[in-house]
């Protein structure tokens, strides 16, 4: 659809729907650090990877299409049947260049530095993707921000510390 400049929108042609934090009525901001206690995504290390598959530890449906695992990219995004390493550019969704099953809490050309700094948990129910610490390709950004899905299909986007060119 249309760029939406308030704070909700929706419903697409599939019921999903936003609102975001600043919104009257919308979530409270409940940031939980998973970064010491999560499961480290080892191979995502550098500029452009993706991780292997990851057992989501539940099934979820997403478009209509039921998925049981995750592949993160060090891009800022989750797909469940791709994510290719060479999508670094953010653009308006939906678009026929992004990656197929995209998740973009923050899609950009983000790089890791030679460090971990992708982790995540699950309980069943939730499963929680963080990035910690994250810099712009470019420089001068420092990014630590959460995607969590929930067995009911929500996804949930958590921002704690966006510093820097965030546009």
């Amino acid at each position: 659809g249309s760029p939406v400049a308030h704070g909700f929108g929706g419903p697409d042609g599939f019921g999903y729907r936003f609102v975001d934090s600043d919104e009257a009525g919308g979530p409270a901001f409940d940031w939980q650090d998973i970064s010491l206690t999560g499961i480290g995504i080892l191979e995502l290390n550098g500029d452009d990877q993706v991780s292997r598959p990851i057992p989501l530890g539940f099934e979820f449906t997403y478009y209509g299409v039921t998925y049981r695992w995750v592949i993160v990219s060090t891009n800022g995004t989750l797909s469940f049947t791709t994510a290719d390493p060479s999508a670094y550019t953010n653009q308006f969704l939906p678009s026929p260049a992004a990656p197929l099953s995209l998740i973009a809490p923050f899609w950009d050309d983000l790089h890791f530095g030679g460090a971990n700094r992708a982790t995540y948990a699950f309980d069943g129910s939730r499963f929680v993707v963080q990035f910690t610490d994250v810099n712009r390709y470019e420089g001068g950004a420092r990014l630590t921000f959460q995607v969590e899905l929930r067995a009911s299909g929500e996804i949930i986007f958590r921002y704690l510390t966006m510093t820097g060119v965030t546009t």
